[in-house]
C-alpha cells in the first residue's frame, strides 16, 4: 500500500535509512530520489518525507549531510534540498542533503 513516510535525520554527516521499495510495475523498483516527496526542518529536525510502498521489502539508503564550507568525503549522487538550523548560540548552520542506495 503506497504511504508517505516521515523519517527524521540525525545531525549525523552520514546515515542510514531503511526505506520500502516503491515499483512502477512488478519488476522496477523507484529510484530513491523519485520517492523522496519533501525535505524540510520540522522543530529543529530536518526531516525527510518519502512515498513508499508499505507491502515491498526495505532497502538501505545512505543520507549525507554536507554543512556549507565543509568537506563532503562520500561520492555525491542525487541532491535532494538544503536546509537550515538554528543553533542553541542563535546561529544558523546551512546544510545540503544528498542520498544513493547503500550497497
Amino acid at each position: 500500500m503506497r504511504t508517505i513516510y516521515k523519517y527524521p535525520l540525525t545531525p549525523a554527516t552520514e546515515q542510514i535509512i531503511k526505506v520500502p521499495l516503491l515499483k512502477t510495475d512488478p519488476y522496477t523498483a523507484v529510484k530513491i530520489k523519485q520517492q523522496i516527496l519533501k525535505l524540510d526542518v520540522q522543530e529543529n529536525t530536518p526531516c525527510l518525507w518519502i512515498m513508499v510502498d508499505s507491502e515491498q521489502r526495505e532497502r538501505a539508503v545512505k543520507v549525507t549531510l554536507c554543512g556549507t564550507g565543509q568537506k563532503c568525503y562520500e561520492p555525491i549522487e542525487d541532491y535532494i534540498d538544503s536546509f537550515q538550523v538554528q543553533q542553541n548560540s542563535g546561529a544558523n548552520f546551512v546544510f545540503h542533503v544528498f542520498v544513493r542506495e547503500h550497497e
